[in-house]
């Protein structure tokens, strides 16, 4: 398709060029979005870094449908995980999330887009998710790091994909090289991480043990931030992405522990 625009040219016809795909971005910046004009409180601000498109020859672009309807570029040139680019089914993203399902719906700018970026999420945790969605389990990795399963629950967090996520984690078993089931948690730098984690694969005894063990030893510094001390006596603080039911429950204990 060509559109035409510019002044005329000597002839007096006007410039004719080619059209690019319509990118929307996926964060709260247009009123016609699902995220509407102002930003919820549980999505990040947009990235500034949105430098290349689907069509960059320097994009790496993954087929995960063989017949994909849409593409999702996600994260940026500056993210720590790199940006990349997803061709894939229209219905299998819709289906497994229903953040994205509103997103899909007739009554959003998003529907009507070939393509839609989401410059804050980390590319490696979205590609998972895609997998799982798609039916992909066999291509998932036999093995993730605490900092990738941290990016995963995040993720399924923002966008309601636990359920998913909760697939891939029974069939690959993703936790296990890093607590065997039944075994007492430790108190180390990583609890908040993994309170995270097992908050988004709904393990709703580890759960409860690691936000009763957060609560327990959670403080205040002079500056009214949340802090917890390692194994080593090292301050921890709070990360400031605690899923709600992470952070909230936590401070919530804390208080009826220790009162006010």
């Amino acid at each position: 398709m060509a559109v035409t625009r510019g002044a005329p040219n000597e002839g007096g016809s006007k410039q004719t060029v080619a059209s690019t795909p319509t990118t929307t971005i996926a964060t709260p910046t247009s009123a016609t979005s699902l995220f509407g004009s102002s930003p919820p409180k549980d999505v990040a601000a947009p990235s500034k870094n949105l430098k290349r498109k689907a069509n960059d020859a320097n994009l790496k672009v993954i087929d995960i449908d063989v017949m994909p309807d849409l593409t999702l570029v996600v994260g940026t040139p500056s993210h720590p995980k790199g940006q990349k680019a997803f061709r894939v089914s229209k219905a299998s993203f819709r289906n497994v999330s229903i953040v994205w399902m509103k997103m899909m719906s007739s009554h959003w700018a998003e529907s009507e887009q070939s393509e839609i970026s989401f410059p804050d999420d980390s590319c490696d945790a979205f590609l998972i998710v895609l997998r799982i969605a798609h039916f992909q389990l066999t291509q998932l990795p036999d093995k993730l790091s605490r900092e990738e399963l941290v990016d995963i629950a995040l993720l399924a967090d923002k966008y309601q994909v636990e359920n998913a996520v909760r697939i891939g984690m029974d069939f690959k078993q993703w936790l296990k090289p890093h607590h065997q089931p039944g075994a007492q948690w430790p108190i180390d730098r990583h609890l908040q991480d993994f309170a995270v984690i097992v908050s988004a694969f709904k393990l709703q005894v580890d759960y409860d043990c690691l936000v009763k063990h957060l609560a327990m030893y959670v403080e205040v510094d002079e500056s009214g931030g949340y802090f917890y001390k390692d194994e080593k006596q090292g301050k921890v603080p709070l990360r400031s992405d605690l899923p709600p039911r992470v952070s909230g429950k936590s401070l919530f204990q804390m208080c009826f522990y220790f009162g006010p």
